[in-house]
């Protein structure tokens, strides 16, 4: 790099000028990389918000992908939970026509009092204050002994208590407790949780 020596004219390599009152004079060849490296720097901060941009729009892009798969997923649990009730009643049906009918009454009766009956209502689930609202329903699989029982009502007890705290648009809507018992025969807690019964597998299985 060559400098120039204000006043004297004389030039020197590798090595720094001071002009007439101190100041530094570059030659023009300095000048120029250095008008080069601006330049460059500022195309570099242009690409680079660019790509912030792009890659804030693909994060956004992400997480709605994310949203609509955890809707889609609960879409489909709510689906087989659905279809595994539908076929225990209809084997209950099977075998104690009298004994099916009344469960299914009782679940209704039990799921209509845990919902308060204010689905049908304008400021329930229905009204448009809740749309997006995804509605599931709870099932608990658990067997007649008293150490599950206790599980079941503690369980019972903590889910209507965050179904009231969702308020008018919750999305908790239903709960029933799959209960294995020998024969199907009923364990007394039916008339506190939603139930329905089904035979425990034999010992040899």
């Amino acid at each position: 790099i060559f400098l120039m020596h204000g006043g004297s004219g004389t030039a020197s390599r590798g090595g720094s000028g001071l002009g007439a009152g101190g100041a530094m004079s570059l030659s023009p060849k300095l000048e120029m990389h250095l008008l080069r490296l601006t330049s460059t720097q500022q195309r570099i901060e242009d690409q680079l918000g660019i790509l912030a941009t792009a890659l804030a729009r693909l994060e956004q892009q992400g997480s709605s992908s994310v949203g609509r798969s955890q809707f889609n997923r609960r879409i489909h649990a709510k689906g087989q939970a659905s279809e595994a009730v539908d076929r225990l009643q209809q084997k209950m049906r099977m075998e104690d026509p009298q004994k099916a009918e009344e469960s299914e009454e009782d679940g209704r009766g039990a799921a209509d009092a845990s919902r308060g009956k204010v689905g049908r209502s304008r400021s329930g689930p229905d009204s448009p204050q809740c749309d997006g609202r995804v509605p599931y329903h709870t099932l608990l699989t658990s067997q007649g002994n008293p150490y599950q029982q206790w599980q079941s009502r503690i369980m019972y007890f903590h889910w209507k208590k965050q179904q009231a705290a969702g308020g008018a648009c919750t999305e908790m809507e239903g709960f029933t407790r799959l209960c294995a018992t020998p024969n199907g025969a009923p364990d007394g807690l039916e008339s506190e949780i939603p139930t329905i019964f089904t035979h425990t597998l034999p010992e040899e299985v």
